[in-house]
């Protein structure tokens, strides 16, 4: 796959999709685009289609596919002001790192993201299903999980999977002779 991208729009390329006269006939009507002057055709052509095709996508029959970054969260606002208590137990918290994958960690991680986005009900249910997940993977003991939620449980794995031991409980386990 190639990829050729602008400023906020990337064009994927998939040559196994295309023919070579659809990529001759769309990068010949750039010119067209352009006209009558930077690219005021081709503008109003984008605007105009709900794809937002320019005149070359719509000659060569091609779409285009909006390709946008994604930024990596603010894990010190998304977690903070909350006491995690999986971290009491650090080679629980170990294990459960070497246990969970990355893309467990990151619908996860979505999830607590997205949480506003879903009604109660949705956000009950989703939270339930994460945190029973993580909660088969490693059993915390009962003091370090009673009153908590499953999406404070689901945020406390989180912030185990995601943000390095914090320094001052670094201090604590070098200080403690084993």
């Amino acid at each position: 796959m190639r990829r050729c991208s602008t400023s906020r729009i990337g064009v994927i390329v998939l040559p196994d999709l295309l023919q070579f006269s659809q990529i001759v006939i769309r990068n010949l009507l750039r010119f067209v685009d352009m006209l009558p002057a930077f690219y005021l055709l081709g503008g109003i052509a984008c605007l105009a289609s709900r794809r937002a095709q320019r005149l070359g996508d719509f000659a060569a029959n091609t779409i285009v596919v909006h390709n946008p970054k994604i930024q990596e969260p603010d894990l010190d606002q998304l977690l903070a002001g909350k006491f995690n208590s999986l971290r009491e137990y650090p080679h629980l918290a170990a294990r459960l790192h070497q246990r969970v994958s990355p893309g467990e960690a990151r619908v996860a991680l979505q999830a607590l993201i997205r949480r506003d986005e879903l009604n109660a009900q949705a956000r009950v249910e989703l939270f339930g299903g994460i945190a029973g997940h993580f909660r088969s993977l490693v059993e915390f003991p009962p003091e370090a999980t009673e009153g908590i939620t499953d999406e404070q449980y689901v945020r406390n794995v989180v912030d185990i999977l995601f943000r390095p031991q914090r320094p001052e409980r670094q201090e604590i386990s070098q200080a403690v002779p084993r």
